[in-house]
Protein backbone atom coordinates (compact mmCIF):
# COMPACT_ATOMS: atom_id res chain seq x y z
CA UNK A 1 0.00 0.00 0.00
CA UNK A 2 1.07 3.25 -0.84
CA UNK A 3 1.87 6.07 2.61
CA UNK A 4 -1.01 7.06 4.48
CA UNK A 5 -1.61 8.55 8.12
CA UNK A 6 -2.91 6.23 11.03
CA UNK A 7 -5.98 9.00 11.44
CA UNK A 8 -7.09 8.11 7.91
CA UNK A 9 -9.54 5.22 6.87
CA UNK A 10 -8.42 2.41 4.98
CA UNK A 11 -9.39 -1.16 3.99
CA UNK A 12 -6.97 -3.94 3.54
CA UNK A 13 -7.69 -7.29 1.42
CA UNK A 14 -5.91 -10.02 1.97
CA UNK A 15 -6.12 -12.63 -0.97
CA UNK A 16 -5.62 -16.28 0.53
CA UNK A 17 -4.94 -19.22 -1.82
CA UNK A 18 -5.58 -22.75 0.10
CA UNK A 19 -4.65 -26.02 -0.83
CA UNK A 20 -6.18 -27.01 -3.81
CA UNK A 21 -6.58 -30.81 -2.15
CA UNK A 22 -7.80 -29.42 1.57
CA UNK A 23 -10.59 -31.51 2.55
CA UNK A 24 -13.33 -31.19 5.66
CA UNK A 25 -14.61 -34.61 7.24
CA UNK A 26 -17.53 -35.85 8.96
CA UNK A 27 -19.42 -34.97 5.61
CA UNK A 28 -19.46 -31.27 6.47
CA UNK A 29 -19.65 -29.22 2.98
CA UNK A 30 -18.16 -26.01 4.75
CA UNK A 31 -15.83 -25.42 7.60
CA UNK A 32 -14.45 -22.13 9.50
CA UNK A 33 -10.66 -21.82 9.27
CA UNK A 34 -8.80 -19.48 12.06
CA UNK A 35 -5.57 -17.95 10.47
CA UNK A 36 -2.79 -15.71 12.12
CA UNK A 37 -2.15 -12.62 9.90
CA UNK A 38 0.63 -10.51 10.56
CA UNK A 39 0.84 -7.03 9.79
CA UNK A 40 4.17 -5.26 9.57
CA UNK A 41 4.23 -1.11 9.30
CA UNK A 42 6.89 0.87 9.26
CA UNK A 43 6.49 3.98 11.01
CA UNK A 44 8.16 7.85 11.35
CA UNK A 45 8.35 9.90 14.32
CA UNK A 46 6.22 13.03 13.11
CA UNK A 47 8.57 15.69 14.76
CA UNK A 48 10.85 15.41 12.51
CA UNK A 49 10.88 15.46 8.78
CA UNK A 50 12.00 12.79 6.10
CA UNK A 51 14.76 14.11 5.42
CA UNK A 52 16.62 13.98 8.70
CA UNK A 53 19.15 11.76 8.66
CA UNK A 54 17.76 10.26 11.80
CA UNK A 55 14.68 9.96 10.98
CA UNK A 56 15.01 6.25 11.41
CA UNK A 57 11.74 3.93 10.47
CA UNK A 58 10.35 1.67 13.02
CA UNK A 59 8.80 -1.73 12.17
CA UNK A 60 5.40 -2.35 13.97
CA UNK A 61 4.28 -5.78 14.24
CA UNK A 62 0.24 -6.55 14.68
CA UNK A 63 -0.90 -9.82 15.21
CA UNK A 64 -4.76 -10.67 14.29
CA UNK A 65 -6.92 -13.97 13.79
CA UNK A 66 -8.72 -14.03 10.94
CA UNK A 67 -11.96 -16.22 10.51
CA UNK A 68 -12.22 -17.27 7.30
CA UNK A 69 -14.73 -19.73 5.38
CA UNK A 70 -14.21 -22.46 3.12
CA UNK A 71 -16.41 -24.82 1.19
CA UNK A 72 -15.93 -28.28 0.09
CA UNK A 73 -13.87 -28.26 -3.22
CA UNK A 74 -16.26 -29.30 -5.96
CA UNK A 75 -14.23 -32.55 -7.71
CA UNK A 76 -14.82 -33.44 -11.32
CA UNK A 77 -15.79 -36.55 -12.44
CA UNK A 78 -12.24 -37.30 -14.18
CA UNK A 79 -10.74 -36.05 -11.06
CA UNK A 80 -12.54 -38.39 -8.78
CA UNK A 81 -14.11 -41.21 -10.39
CA UNK A 82 -11.81 -44.20 -10.25
CA UNK A 83 -13.24 -47.56 -9.42
CA UNK A 84 -12.33 -48.12 -5.54
CA UNK A 85 -11.86 -51.53 -5.98
CA UNK A 86 -14.75 -53.44 -3.97
CA UNK A 87 -14.82 -56.27 -6.86
CA UNK A 88 -11.33 -56.82 -6.69
CA UNK A 89 -10.22 -59.10 -3.55
CA UNK A 90 -6.66 -57.64 -3.44
CA UNK A 91 -7.90 -53.88 -2.97
CA UNK A 92 -10.53 -54.35 -0.78
CA UNK A 93 -9.58 -57.50 1.21
CA UNK A 94 -12.45 -59.37 2.56
CA UNK A 95 -11.54 -58.69 6.29
CA UNK A 96 -12.53 -54.93 5.37
CA UNK A 97 -15.90 -55.53 4.04
CA UNK A 98 -18.31 -56.65 7.34
CA UNK A 99 -22.42 -56.80 8.15
CA UNK A 100 -25.05 -57.74 10.01
CA UNK A 101 -24.75 -61.20 10.33
CA UNK A 102 -27.20 -62.93 7.31
CA UNK A 103 -29.27 -65.69 8.28
CA UNK A 104 -29.45 -67.04 5.24
CA UNK A 105 -26.56 -69.26 4.83
CA UNK A 106 -24.63 -68.81 1.80
CA UNK A 107 -25.20 -65.23 2.12
CA UNK A 108 -22.02 -63.69 3.55
CA UNK A 109 -20.01 -60.19 3.15
CA UNK A 110 -17.99 -61.43 -0.07
CA UNK A 111 -20.97 -61.70 -2.00
CA UNK A 112 -21.67 -58.03 -1.94
CA UNK A 113 -19.23 -57.60 -4.90
CA UNK A 114 -19.93 -56.44 -8.06
CA UNK A 115 -19.11 -59.22 -9.93
CA UNK A 116 -20.77 -62.09 -7.45
CA UNK A 117 -23.37 -64.23 -8.80
CA UNK A 118 -25.31 -64.41 -5.56
CA UNK A 119 -25.96 -60.80 -3.94
CA UNK A 120 -25.88 -59.55 -0.58
CA UNK A 121 -29.70 -60.84 1.32
CA UNK A 122 -30.42 -58.49 3.75
CA UNK A 123 -32.35 -59.85 6.36
CA UNK A 124 -36.19 -58.82 6.30
CA UNK A 125 -38.05 -57.86 8.96
CA UNK A 126 -40.02 -54.52 10.33
CA UNK A 127 -39.29 -51.24 12.04
CA UNK A 128 -36.04 -49.30 12.26
CA UNK A 129 -33.37 -50.91 9.51
CA UNK A 130 -30.19 -49.00 10.99
CA UNK A 131 -29.15 -52.00 13.02
CA UNK A 132 -30.34 -55.16 10.77
CA UNK A 133 -29.56 -54.61 7.66
CA UNK A 134 -25.97 -52.48 6.48
CA UNK A 135 -22.80 -53.44 4.87
CA UNK A 136 -19.56 -51.74 6.45
CA UNK A 137 -16.71 -51.05 4.12
CA UNK A 138 -13.61 -50.15 5.53
CA UNK A 139 -10.91 -48.09 3.55
CA UNK A 140 -8.50 -47.28 6.51
CA UNK A 141 -7.79 -43.86 5.12
CA UNK A 142 -9.64 -41.21 4.18
CA UNK A 143 -11.56 -41.69 0.63
CA UNK A 144 -13.60 -39.40 -1.14
CA UNK A 145 -16.85 -41.39 -2.58
CA UNK A 146 -18.93 -39.47 -5.29
CA UNK A 147 -20.61 -42.66 -6.85
CA UNK A 148 -22.20 -46.05 -6.07
CA UNK A 149 -23.37 -48.89 -8.48
CA UNK A 150 -26.14 -51.22 -7.16
CA UNK A 151 -26.87 -54.46 -9.40
CA UNK A 152 -29.74 -56.32 -8.25
CA UNK A 153 -29.41 -59.99 -8.53
CA UNK A 154 -33.33 -60.90 -7.80
CA UNK A 155 -35.54 -57.48 -9.78
CA UNK A 156 -38.63 -58.17 -8.00
CA UNK A 157 -37.65 -56.06 -5.25
CA UNK A 158 -35.58 -53.09 -5.66
CA UNK A 159 -33.38 -51.11 -2.94
CA UNK A 160 -35.22 -47.69 -3.38
CA UNK A 161 -33.31 -45.31 -0.14
CA UNK A 162 -29.70 -46.08 1.16
CA UNK A 163 -28.74 -44.31 4.53
CA UNK A 164 -25.40 -43.80 4.22
CA UNK A 165 -22.76 -43.52 7.62
CA UNK A 166 -19.39 -42.88 8.31
CA UNK A 167 -16.54 -43.68 10.67
CA UNK A 168 -12.99 -42.41 10.94
CA UNK A 169 -11.76 -44.74 13.41
CA UNK A 170 -13.68 -48.77 12.22
CA UNK A 171 -16.17 -48.16 15.48
CA UNK A 172 -17.74 -45.07 15.84
CA UNK A 173 -20.29 -43.63 13.36
CA UNK A 174 -21.42 -40.62 12.50
CA UNK A 175 -24.98 -39.74 10.24
CA UNK A 176 -23.83 -38.14 6.47
CA UNK A 177 -27.35 -38.43 4.32
CA UNK A 178 -30.32 -40.43 2.67
CA UNK A 179 -30.16 -40.88 -0.89
CA UNK A 180 -32.34 -42.44 -2.92
CA UNK A 181 -31.65 -44.70 -5.75
CA UNK A 182 -32.06 -43.59 -9.44
CA UNK A 183 -32.12 -46.76 -11.82
CA UNK A 184 -30.87 -46.83 -15.52
CA UNK A 185 -33.12 -50.04 -15.90
CA UNK A 186 -34.39 -52.85 -14.48
CA UNK A 187 -31.17 -54.41 -12.95
CA UNK A 188 -28.20 -51.09 -12.69
CA UNK A 189 -28.69 -48.27 -10.31
CA UNK A 190 -26.56 -45.38 -9.10
CA UNK A 191 -26.50 -43.03 -6.24
CA UNK A 192 -24.07 -40.03 -7.08
CA UNK A 193 -22.98 -38.28 -4.01
CA UNK A 194 -23.34 -34.56 -3.89
CA UNK A 195 -21.81 -33.30 -1.85
CA UNK A 196 -18.56 -35.48 -1.84
CA UNK A 197 -18.71 -38.58 0.88
CA UNK A 198 -15.35 -38.15 2.82
CA UNK A 199 -14.36 -40.76 5.44
CA UNK A 200 -12.32 -43.63 6.41
CA UNK A 201 -15.09 -46.27 5.92
CA UNK A 202 -18.34 -46.27 4.98
CA UNK A 203 -21.74 -47.95 6.27
CA UNK A 204 -24.84 -48.85 3.58
CA UNK A 205 -27.91 -48.87 5.41
CA UNK A 206 -31.12 -50.31 3.72
CA UNK A 207 -33.48 -48.25 4.03
CA UNK A 208 -36.66 -49.02 2.00
CA UNK A 209 -37.27 -51.96 -0.40
CA UNK A 210 -40.13 -51.73 -2.68
CA UNK A 211 -41.84 -54.97 -0.85
CA UNK A 212 -40.82 -54.98 2.94
CA UNK A 213 -41.68 -58.34 3.35
CA UNK A 214 -39.48 -59.94 0.83
CA UNK A 215 -35.66 -59.78 0.37
CA UNK A 216 -33.59 -58.03 -2.02
CA UNK A 217 -30.41 -59.27 -3.61
CA UNK A 218 -28.18 -57.12 -4.50
CA UNK A 219 -24.26 -56.06 -4.96
CA UNK A 220 -22.63 -53.08 -4.97
CA UNK A 221 -19.56 -51.07 -6.93
CA UNK A 222 -18.00 -47.75 -5.36
CA UNK A 223 -16.27 -45.19 -7.58
CA UNK A 224 -14.10 -42.25 -5.93
CA UNK A 225 -10.62 -41.16 -4.63
CA UNK A 226 -8.21 -41.87 -2.18
CA UNK A 227 -7.03 -38.77 -0.25
CA UNK A 228 -2.80 -39.39 0.35
CA UNK A 229 -2.97 -36.33 2.54
CA UNK A 230 -4.27 -38.66 5.44
CA UNK A 231 -1.66 -39.34 8.19
CA UNK A 232 -3.94 -40.76 10.49
CA UNK A 233 -4.85 -43.91 8.55
CA UNK A 234 -5.18 -47.34 10.93
CA UNK A 235 -4.81 -50.67 10.21
CA UNK A 236 -7.79 -52.78 8.95
CA UNK A 237 -6.81 -55.99 11.08
CA UNK A 238 -5.80 -54.34 14.40
CA UNK A 239 -8.88 -54.41 16.09
CA UNK A 240 -9.33 -58.18 14.90
CA UNK A 241 -5.59 -58.88 16.27
CA UNK A 242 -6.01 -57.65 19.65
CA UNK A 243 -9.09 -59.58 19.67
CA UNK A 244 -7.22 -62.72 19.22
CA UNK A 245 -4.83 -61.80 21.58
CA UNK A 246 -7.39 -61.23 24.17
CA UNK A 247 -9.17 -64.57 23.46
CA UNK A 248 -6.26 -66.33 23.79
CA UNK A 249 -5.19 -65.28 27.02
CA UNK A 250 -8.34 -65.72 27.90
CA UNK A 251 -8.35 -69.19 27.10
CA UNK A 252 -4.93 -69.91 28.62
CA UNK A 253 -5.63 -68.40 32.08
CA UNK A 254 -8.60 -71.13 32.14
CA UNK A 255 -6.34 -73.79 31.50
CA UNK A 256 -3.65 -72.80 34.29
CA UNK A 257 -6.44 -72.54 36.44
CA UNK A 258 -7.47 -75.75 35.82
Amino acid sequence: ANGFYFDNNIDLYFKLQLNDKIFIPNGKTEANLTIVVELICITYNRDRTLLNSCNNPTLKKIMRKVVVKTKQQTITGSDCEENLGLSNSRVILPCQITSYVSPYLGNTEEQIRFYSASGWKPFVRPGPHDPLRYITILFGQQTNVSRIDINLINTANQVMIFHLMGTNDGQSFFDFKTASVSYINQIYGRIFLQPKFVSRGMRLIVSETTNENNDVSFTLEIYGCRLNLDTNTFGILVYHFYLDVITYHHYYLKLLRR
